[in-house]
């Protein structure tokens, strides 16, 4: 079971010490089909990986994975490497008699990108447990990277599969470098509001597209979404980590298994009731909060308090921090963390929604060649002043305090006293 994440101070000593203690390369000299010295990796490669990877270095890792950076032989290009270990006589994850299975991607010099290693700071249900997490968590995965194609997806390129003794799946994905949503909003604060509304659209865009598949994401957070690239004018952003996802997911269907991240999760979660795809868009508004106020919307250090907070909707509207927001904006929040699922806005709607619909028309004007009348008009369009973009103290101290670590039996005391103390 996962657990919620440690403090960023302590995630970032983690990711540097790992960098600084393993080698930036794993050697193959002459490209012979000679073992490398992957055992500063603490395990061996699959030779067909090695073959046409040249691995870097650890770039993240889990519970139940690690992610490393390789480079293609032939092209240069990079790519992250995810390799999750089976369980013994467990069955091949790859459907078929192909161990190796190549994408549509993986011969050629296109963008590609790295993903990071499964985050371990959901909430996962003992049904899902007793299915196999480990492995479960990476079919499941699988099973949907295979049938999406989206520019706000996270793209599978190719996978291994190795046999006894060393069971293990290599899943190669594109390389995002530009690091996650939630440290950018950690690092430099609340975004404006047109470059927030462009940001959200594009989750949007993948939440929309996925819904259409009949899948349901299930773990929507800051952490699971990524920049693909460093450069600062290359926003593109793309969805990760589809461990909890629900596939064949048709409308009206509910879902009953409980799973997700604390301060993200839908009331009809913690009311632990059968709910439907409506928790993607909790979570997204959860999301669309943190990156316009660089808070979230619900805080306290007690978790039953956390928790009947997001039960009732309470959320934290801080003056402060929503200052100068325009109130398209709220409405759009409000719209979305909604209690009641009925009235919740789905993807598509959200979407529609002038708050997104107004940097839509905006960017379209920009990009036919239309001067602006107005050069106020972007800020009117909805945003706060520039320094207000920049990082706070209450932002910080905010977003680190909803990243705690509980235990599975903690979770579960947890439950049960909110199941008798919700409605008191």
């Amino acid at each position: 079971m996962g657990s919620c994440s440690s403090s960023i101070d302590q995630r970032a000593n983690i990711i540097h010490s790992n960098l600084n203690t393993l080698p930036n390369h794993v050697q193959n000299p002459e490209n012979r089909p000679t073992t490398p010295p992957t055992n500063k990796f603490r395990f061996k490669f699959d030779q067909r990986v090695l073959q046409k990877y040249h691995i870097e270095a650890l770039i993240g890792q889990g519970s139940f994975s690690k992610v490393v950076r390789a480079r293609h032989r032939l092209t240069k290009v990079e790519y992250a490497v995810k390799i999750v270990s089976k369980p013994e006589n467990e069955k091949s994850l790859i459907s078929g008699s192909q161990n190796a299975q190549n994408g549509q991607n993986g011969q050629n010099g296109q963008n590609h990108g790295q993903t990071h290693a499964q985050n371990n700071s959901s909430i996962i249900s003992k049904d899902l447990i007793r299915e196999g997490s480990q492995e479960k968590l990476c079919e499941t995965e699988l099973r949907v990277l295979r049938r999406v194609r989206h520019r706000n997806i996270i793209q599978l390129v190719e996978v291994f599969e190795s046999g006894i003794p060393n069971q293990r799946v290599y899943l190669v994905m594109e390389m995002c470098k530009g690091g996650e949503l939630f440290d950018r909003i950690v690092e430099h604060g609340p975004m404006l509001e047109l470059p927030g509304a462009r940001a959200v659209s594009q989750i949007l865009d993948g939440v929309k597209y996925l819904h259409n598949l009949a899948i349901v994401h299930r773990d929507l957070k800051l952490e699971n979404i990524l920049y693909c690239h460093s450069d600062p004018n290359n926003k593109r952003l793309v969805i990760t980590d589809f461990g909890l996802a629900k596939i064949n997911a048709r409308p009206g269907d509910r879902m009953h298994t409980t799973c997700g991240t604390p301060e993200y999760i839908a009331p009809e979660l913690l009311k632990r009731i059968p709910y439907t795809k409506a928790v993607d868009s909790w979570a997204v508004g959860v999301v669309s909060f943190a990156v316009l106020a660089g808070m979230m919307p619900f805080e306290d250090d007690d978790r039953i308090e956390l928790y009947r907070k997001i039960l009732h909707g309470r959320l934290a509207w801080d003056e402060d921090a929503w200052q100068g927001i325009s109130g398209r904006a709220r409405d759009f929040v409000k719209k979305l963390i909604t209690v009641d699922e009925n009235l919740r806005m789905s993807a598509a709607e959200a979407s529609r929604h002038p708050f997104i619909q107004a940097v839509k028309e905006y960017d379209q004007q920009m990009e036919s060649g239309v001067k602006n009348q107005n050069s106020q008009k972007e800020r009117r369009a909805g945003s706060r002043h520039s320094d207000h973009s920049g990082k706070t103290d209450k932002s910080q101290r905010s977003l680190r305090s909803q990243h705690r670590r509980v235990r599975e039996d903690e979770l579960d005391q947890l439950l049960q006293k909110y199941e008798t103390q919700i409605d008191k």
